[in-house]
């Protein structure tokens, strides 16, 4: 949900975002969680095509940016692969893993991730420009 959402803000941005997503413990492969399909379409996101991937030294040359949803997976991401340290962030608070819950759990993470990441690209944008609200 969170490279559908920052591909989604990211349209707003004058340079534009590309998110890609990607996993430390991924099943490969594996479809998207149904429930996060849902409620991402909610909002005209479309994740259906999306599956469960391995982080990769090349996935991880081609990013400017490594945006992990909770520090311990930053910690993790930085114990593996130091060389791209200055690279890797984390969201302000962690966000957990809404697996096998209900819909309404996977929007109320959704919504948080949403929130999070506009707060996150905030941070990058020089003091003093704007950039546009969703």
């Amino acid at each position: 949900m969170a490279a559908g959402l920052l591909a989604w803000i990211g349209k707003s941005q004058p340079s534009g975002i590309d998110a890609r997503s990607a996993g430390l413990f991924p099943h490969p492969g594996s479809a998207v969680a149904e429930n996060a399909i849902m409620v991402m379409k909610e909002l005209g996101i479309d994740i259906s095509s999306d599956y469960s991937k391995p982080v990769t030294v090349e996935l991880l040359a081609w990013a400017d940016y490594v945006v992990a949803v909770q520090k311990s997976l930053a910690d993790h991401v930085i114990e593996n692969f130091p060389d791209i340290r200055s690279k890797v962030h984390h969201l302000h608070s962690d966000v957990s893993d809404p697996y096998c819950s209900s819909i309404s759990k996977y929007r109320d993470v959704r919504d948080q991730l949403r929130s999070l990441l506009m707060l996150w690209i905030d941070t990058l944008m020089p003091k003093g420009e704007d950039r546009a609200k969703n």
